[in-house]
């Protein structure tokens, strides 16, 4: 005995723990320093935060695309297609027609800000490499806000 208590009593998870802490030389919490918290102060940093929070289930596995969770990309071709005049599925061809570009810049834009897709996902889906994928989101943000687009009517 030491101190009063058995040597090789105790609970599993106690012994593990005494185990860990003499290896590796630790003292204090088991799990210290593993938690941060920061202050949310631009709109910015918050809907880049809540991406971050809703991808989570997506980027481990969990749920293999984000129709899973309620995020619908259908709508959002729907709308654009509906704001360009053009055929379902245009969205998606390689076509360098203005209005087809501009409708896939529309597209990428919405499902990577509205939605939170990322932009390798969605250069997956449309056949672009990353930074396309980003020119196109940056390049339309301007056109977006000057004829005042928007994703819901």
């Amino acid at each position: 005995m030491k101190g009063g208590r058995p040597s090789c009593g105790g609970k599993p998870v106690e012994r593990l723990v005494v185990t860990f802490y003499r290896r590796h030389l630790r003292h204090g919490p088991l799990f210290q320093n593993r938690f941060r918290s920061f202050i949310c102060q631009e709109d910015l940093y918050f809907k880049e935060l809540a991406r971050y929070i809703h991808l989570n289930p997506l980027r481990a596995g969990i749920v293999s695309d984000l129709n899973q969770l309620g995020y619908d990309l259908d709508t959002v071709e729907d709308r654009v297609c509906e704001i360009f005049g053009i055929e379902k599925g245009a969205v998606f061809s390689r076509s360098r027609v203005k209005e087809k570009a501009d409708a896939r810049a529309l597209f990428c834009f919405w499902a990577a800000r509205e939605l939170g897709y990322g932009l390798t996902a969605l250069g997956r889906k449309l056949r672009l490499s990353q930074p396309g994928v980003g020119y196109a989101v940056s390049r339309v943000e301007r056109i977006s806000k000057l004829n005042q687009y928007q994703l819901r009517k």
